[in-house]
């Protein structure tokens, strides 16, 4: 009598899975040496224009209309044009330098599934943001403990702010 066994195939050798083809996107992100200055903008442009915008509102010089037209949801995220401007070029350059240097060739021979490949660069760059965008919205919203600008602060729970968020 026989049975049937069900078994996993081997992987091939040079056939990585998604956390070492991560990895490997890790070390090239931080080898390249731009990394490091555009997530100096990206932190500098989220909060210090979303400050410089919001510290230039008077709250108490508005006028009654002025106050009720005030939003320090939009304007409080306007440092995010410059950090979503940031994100990208640091996407583009972690492309674009496998390219220059000729790289490409090398990981494409390890890593032979484009879409692992792009998922893992897109999971990195992802990975690689979110923290500098958690710390820079916090500091925007309160500054050393202290509210950041005076007047009105917005709440999850007032309408229209979560939707911005």
């Amino acid at each position: 009598m026989t049975t049937a066994t069900i078994s996993r195939p081997a992987q091939a050798a040079g056939h990585y899975g998604f956390r070492s083809v991560a990895r490997m996107e890790w070390l090239k992100l931080r080898s390249v040496r731009s990394t490091a200055w555009v997530m100096l903008v990206f932190a500098a442009g989220l909060i210090g224009l979303a400050i410089v915008v919001l510290a230039h509102q008077h709250w108490a010089t508005m006028s009654a209309a002025d106050r009720a037209s005030f939003d320090p949801v939009n304007q409080g995220f306007t440092g995010l044009t410059i950090g979503q401007l940031a994100f990208g070029v640091l996407g583009v350059l972690m492309i674009t330098s496998e390219f220059s240097s000729g790289l490409i060739r090398a990981t494409l021979a390890a890593v032979p599934s484009r879409p692992l490949l792009l998922a893992a660069k897109a999971a990195v760059l992802a990975r690689s943001f979110w923290p500098w965008g958690d710390r820079g919205l916090r500091r925007v919203r309160r500054r050393r403990g202290r509210a950041a600008v005076p007047g009105p602060h917005a709440t999850l729970g007032q309408p229209g702010v979560l939707r911005a968020c």
